[in-house]
């Protein structure tokens, strides 16, 4: 596993990459494995690679505002040997080069390496540059600076309608729609609603919230897993002295905290917090439900104050903190960690820190500015260029871009047959999946030889499609483990497999599924030596190839779409691919991509 100081080393490489202003178009990074191998000479295993993106995966979240994967996926990460050190080679486009709407110098948990200069460049101030950048001019021309801040708080704004009228806004919009209205006229109706209200109305059902700006709040991490600091803020009841604490989101672990990370090495399950005295926090299940490691409780002492800033937040009315002063379950996401310090007075913790219904409160602030929204960007016009945006990236039925020509619109990686498969390494364009199936046959089914299927396995891959579409589209194959290995599934494990209902919805032809025979091996290619002067049938050379009639590789073959992002539907986030990862596309990355559209 990869330690923290390393993910933070690598993040700020590459941030410092991506603030390069130097005018280069690529800039390379070079990273050398220094840890002492069984084997020096061997290479590079699939493993250590494996590893070593996971890695680049883990670090790039720390880079804040985040980067386009664009960026960095364009060129395959390059595996060398150097005098018996393992080197890796990246090439990341600098933000200047990649993006108009991106003037912002890249950050590491508050600190901004500083960019690559050409010695031309070096008589400049570097701190004026960082105050021109934040405020987004970059000595451009003035009249050219407003455009551009105007482009891009529409294209924020565009953003976030995109995901909260797939959520909550737009159950606030049906509550209160009458006909015959006008373009923007129903969530007037609605100014003084919030996702708070929407979560009330459909109990227990979680609601998304997208705010491109951020909402920046002020939080405690209390504990650690083995990737994750779990923040927290009080959560202030009636008769105690010393209100409990409530998890509302996780980061990645800060540099702070590496040590008391590596001195938390007792391994203890998840339940054993109520046996040692502990309460447990609240939202504890919700916001660990998906991490593999046990939460383990910072000491007083270890615990730091931080200071985040979230782009979305997921809201739920819960029925069993109904007696408690707010009963609603919040959990931010695209979280950045805006500064980090150690707490300097115990004493005066509590009071410095917002509590659970402060956060309420930013949170329904949020929702406010997005309403005024409305009145602000949208006319009557329904035919404007930007309701002709949205309507071309949220319809799931009709195609409304063109297809992209040329090496564009081609996957970058192809199989033509099972004896491709083992030569592949799981990357950008690159995913394997074992199996699909989540219980097999047995006393519990349904009924006697049916078998359950895991229709969140299925969900998955359709992440994995639309990520692949949102960035340089790719391969995925079903029966094929995390080590090249062709296992095989049974035939039409993938038939409930839906390839439709994507949002925006693909071109035709964009994602096409083919199933081949699990083959293990190499396949004969030439006839053994001298056969014609055998009398007997000899054995032909390279029979070790396998093949099983009844299992099958099922490959999905993915092209990159030519919207600027996908979903797996219209109440989804859209996803993209890492170095080696599926994950939920950053909402500032979206904003991006939709400015670039914009008139």
């Amino acid at each position: 596993m990869c330690a923290v100081a390393t993910e933070v080393d690598v993040a700020h490489l590459l941030a410092a990459a991506a603030n390069c202003c130097d005018g280069s178009a690529v800039v390379t990074v070079q990273l050398r494995l220094l840890h002492v191998s069984s084997d020096s000479h061997a290479g590079w295993s699939r493993r250590e690679k494996d590893m070593l993106l996971l890695c680049l995966d883990r670090a790039m979240p720390r880079v804040y505002p985040p980067l386009d994967p664009l960026q960095y996926t364009q060129a395959l990460p390059e595996f060398l040997l150097e005098n018996g050190v393992r080197v890796v080679r990246l090439r990341i486009m600098p933000s200047a080069r990649f993006s108009l709407s991106a003037p912002v110098l890249h950050q590491v948990e508050g600190n901004c390496p500083p960019p690559r200069l050409t010695p031309a460049d070096t008589t400049n101030n570097y701190d004026a540059l960082v105050a021109s950048s934040a405020a987004g001019q970059c000595e451009e021309d003035e009249d050219a600076a407003v455009l551009m801040r105007r482009r891009w708080r529409k294209a924020a704004w565009i953003t976030a309608r995109v995901f909260n009228e797939g959520s909550w806004c737009a159950a606030e919009r049906g509550s209160t729609k009458v006909a015959n209205e006008t373009v923007g006229s129903s969530c007037n109706d609605v100014s003084n609603a919030s996702i708070l209200d929407a979560a009330v109305r459909f109990k227990e059902k979680r609601l998304l919230h997208v705010d491109v700006f951020g909402m920046e709040f002020v939080g405690l991490i209390v504990a650690l897993t083995s990737r994750y600091a779990y923040v927290a803020v009080p959560f202030p009841q009636d008769g105690q002295p010393t209100p409990p604490w409530s998890l509302v989101s996780r980061v990645g672990i800060p540099s702070l905290l590496a040590e008391a990370k590596a001195t938390l090495t007792r391994k203890r399950e998840r339940g054993e917090c109520a046996t040692d005295g502990f309460t447990p926090f609240i939202n504890e299940e919700e916001l660990v439900l998906h991490d593999l490691g046990p939460l383990r409780r910072l000491p007083p002492g270890q615990r730091v104050r931080v200071v985040l800033r979230a782009h979305k937040v997921y809201c739920k009315y819960q029925r069993s903190m109904v007696g408690g002063p707010a009963p609603f379950s919040v959990v931010f996401e695209d979280v950045a960690a805006i500064s980090c310090a150690p707490v300097e007075d115990p004493s005066n913790l509590l009071e410095s820190l917002p509590s659970y219904l402060d956060l309420l409160k930013i949170v329904c602030a949020s929702c406010t500015r997005f309403l005024r929204g409305y009145s602000k960007y949208m006319g009557t016009s329904a035919n404007s260029a930007e309701e002709r945006l949205f309507t071309a990236i949220t319809d799931t039925v009709s195609v409304h871009m063109k297809r992209l020509r040329g090496r564009e619109g081609q996957s970058p990686v192809t199989v033509a047959s099972p004896q491709e498969i083992p030569s592949l390494v799981e990357g950008t364009c690159v995913e394997f999946k074992a199996k699909i199936d989540k219980w097999q046959d047995g006393a519990n089914a349904v009924s006697p030889g049916q078998q359950k299927r895991s229709i969140v396995n299925l969900e998955r891959i359709r992440h994995t499609v639309a990520a692949m579409a949102s960035t340089l589209g790719g391969v995925l194959l079903v029966g094929v483990t995390d080590d090249g290995e062709v296992i095989g599934h049974a035939r039409g494990a993938l038939r409930e497999l839906r390839l439709s209902g994507f949002c925006p919805a693909m071109v035709k032809g964009g994602v096409m599924v083919t199933e081949m025979r699990a083959v293990r091996g190499e396949p004969a290619m030439t006839m053994p030596k001298d056969w014609w002067k055998a009398t007997k049938r000899q054995p032909h050379e390279q029979l070790a190839v396998e093949g099983t009639t009844d299992r099958v590789v099922t490959v999905v073959t993915v092209r990159r779409g030519p919207a600027p992002f996908y979903a797996p539907s219209r109440h989804s986030v859209p996803y993209m691919r890492g170095f080696a990862s599926t994950v939920p596309l950053h909402v500032v990355v979206c904003a991006r991509r939709i400015a670039e559209l914009l008139p």
